[in-house]
């Protein structure tokens, strides 16, 4: 993976992670629609299946349950039922894209140590000033130089590009 591959990851990891987390809760919610329209699609089929005529038909014991199903299985999925399944695979394959570059992500960060975790968090994929996390950092740690914490971005960016490779 090239540097700007990894650079493009690391400042859309935060963005990823909420539309993941959105994308799941949505695809959540059109799942249920998809099976609570299936079982009232099938509830109606049922009620128009019925039949009311008294008289026998046949000498053998009927199953209803099983009439239902092979006419609900013969008929085409009505439209807005396809439409539906669509957009849900629509969105199972746009949370794998995400779930993946989070992935590779969370995977990169593990070869840092905590305070090259924490630059590459503040600068990288926070966007912070260098200013705001000298002051965050000095508060953590101790005192420090604005010019350290650029030399340990740097090496830290390299350890990624390197397990990106």
């Amino acid at each position: 993976m090239d540097t700007d591959a990894v650079d493009r990851m690391l400042a859309e990891y935060t963005q990823r992670k909420a539309r993941a987390a959105h994308l799941r809760t949505e695809l959540d919610c059109l799942e249920h629609l998809l099976e609570r329209e299936k079982e009232n699609s099938m509830t109606s089929e049922a009620l128009r299946a019925q039949s009311y005529d008294p008289m026998p038909h046949g000498n053998l014991p009927g199953n209803p349950v099983e009439r239902l199903v092979l006419r609900f299985d013969d008929k085409p999925m009505p439209a807005y039922l396809s439409d539906l399944e669509k957009d849900i695979e629509g969105i199972r394959e746009e949370l794998f894209e995400c779930e993946t570059a989070i992935r590779f992500v969370d995977g990169w960060l593990l070869c840092l140590n905590e305070r090259e975790r924490f630059v590459v968090d503040r600068h990288v994929i926070g966007a912070g000033t260098w200013r705001v996390i000298l002051d965050e950092y000095e508060a953590r740690w101790g005192p420090f130089g604005k010019e350290g914490l650029r030399k340990m971005k740097k090496r830290a960016m390299n350890k990624i590009y390197e397990a990106a490779e």
